[in-house]
Formats: C-alpha cells, sequence, structure tokens
C-alpha cells in the first residue's frame, strides 16, 4: 500500500515526523489487510504500538538520517551542498537509501514542504 502525505510542513522537524506518521499509517494499513479481516494478532499490534519508540532521527551535515529498526527508512535534504544543487535537489527532498550511510542521488521521492507519497517500508521507487 502507499499512503499520500498531503500535510505540508513548515519545517525540516515537522516534515520528520510527518514521515514516521505516514510510515505507521501505511504500516497499520498492511497490517490490516494482511488479517484479512480478522482481528490484528498480538505481534501486529504491539508492533504498531512501538512503532515510533523504533524510529530514531540521525542528523548529519547535508542529510537528516530516519532509521528504523536499525534500517535506514529515508534521507532527508538538510542542507544544499554544489554537488546536490547540480542535481537539482532541495532542502526537503526525500531520498531513498543507497547503503546505511549514503542516499541514492538519482532523484528525489517527495518532498517534506510539498507533500509526498510513502510506504511503511520507505520511499517509493522510481517508476
Amino acid at each position: 500500500m502507499t499512503i499520500m502525505c498531503e500535510k505540508v510542513a513548515t519545517s525540516l522537524e515537522e516534515g520528520i515526523k510527518n514521515i514516521i506518521e505516514t510510515a505507521k499509517l501505511d504500516y497499520a494499513q498492511w497490517t490490516d489487510r494482511s488479517s484479512k479481516g480478522e482481528k490484528r494478532s498480538e505481534y501486529f499490534e504491539q508492533s504498531l504500538k512501538e512503532f515510533e519508540d523504533k524510529c530514531s532521527v540521525q542528523t548529519g551535515r547535508n542529510y537528516i538520517k530516519v532509521v528504523r529498526d536499525n534500517s535506514v527508512h529515508c534521507f532527508v535534504v538538510a542542507k544544499v551542498t554544489d554537488k546536490l544543487a547540480k542535481k537539482g535537489f532541495k532542502v526537503g527532498d526525500i531520498l531513498k537509501p543507497a547503503g546505511y550511510n549514503a542516499p541514492a542521488l538519482n532523484r528525489a521521492r517527495g518532498n517534506v514542504f510539498e507533500g509526498f507519497m510513502m510506504n511503511w517500508t520507505g520511499p517509493l521507487y522510481l517508476n
């Protein structure tokens, strides 16, 4: 499933909260769908309660990294360098991780200041 976040953030901090809330909402819908109309299992109920607690935010020089359960969920551009500007990135762009310490720099998957689409597993792949 995919959730469209239409909340437009006024700060990067608010945008990060929107990313986590949107991912949690998608996870809730995914667990509902996987239970096929039955009550969620205890595991999924507990996972949903702990979703935000298992998220952490790490601020670097150029990016903010959102981590969940020791996996990188996404990166958000915090500072536009010359390299990023040449590729057309701007502050607030959401990037898919290329690895634990670096984002994929092929294209932004949305922007926290403009709205975005998100899965609970991370930003969407490119079409």
